[in-house]
């Protein structure tokens, strides 16, 4: 759901401005509250997560009608309970998405979040790479969705 919503924005913030011919850029920041169920392999259960993320995110239109986009969410204080154990866990460092894009052309995100547990063997790096080609249409033609995390 994440990427779709990701994916519609960066289509829709292209397709409206990719045009524009004078390099600009913008940066704008906030908190905001974060909840999901994750599955963590390492723990071997469904780890109920929440709390609050501190984003920031900065665009830059080139003159060549590329967008070129940073985004980093730092969690503060978001933490998680084990639905099987109970066992407690937090989020922890920097989820960083960045890409360029331009329409007609393609464009990567890559993310990496970290969970840590309290027992161990039970934190683990969850690393994302999803690659989009899209054609001068607007219409996505082809992607790549790899995932995996590693126990720590």
């Amino acid at each position: 759901m994440k990427r779709t919503a990701l994916l519609t924005l960066v289509l829709a913030l292209l397709l409206t401005l990719g045009a524009t011919l004078t390099a600009q850029a913008q940066t704008d920041q906030g908190r905001f509250w974060y909840e999901s169920t994750i599955w963590s392999d390492c723990a071997g259960e469904l780890i109920d997560l929440s709390g609050y993320l501190h984003v920031t995110f900065r665009m830059t239109f080139d003159n060549a009608g590329g967008v070129h986009v940073k985004f980093q969410a730092n969690p503060q204080g978001i933490t998680g309970v084990g639905q099987t154990t109970g066992n407690v866990y937090r989020g922890t460092g920097v989820s960083q998405d960045a890409f360029n894009a331009t329409v007609g052309e393609q464009y990567t995100v890559i993310n990496n979040f970290r969970i840590v547990g309290r027992e161990p063997g039970t934190s683990m790096m969850v690393h994302s790479v999803w690659h989009y080609t899209i054609n001068a249409n607007g219409t996505l033609t082809a992607t790549v969705d790899q995932s995996s995390s590693e126990c720590r």
